[in-house]
């Protein structure tokens, strides 16, 4: 995380948005990834 990219609440709001969405992303694309393991066995 970068210091001094920006303090203003609406934009680290904005911030926590996105990086919560890729989180959730990649947390789905593992579980269907293990699912589709799980499956082939």
């Amino acid at each position: 995380m970068q210091n001094g990219v920006c303090f203003d609440a609406k934009c680290s709001a904005f911030w926590c948005k996105t990086q919560g969405e890729m989180v959730l992303n990649a947390v789905q694309f593992a579980a269907k990834r293990k699912a589709l393991r799980i499956n082939i066995r």
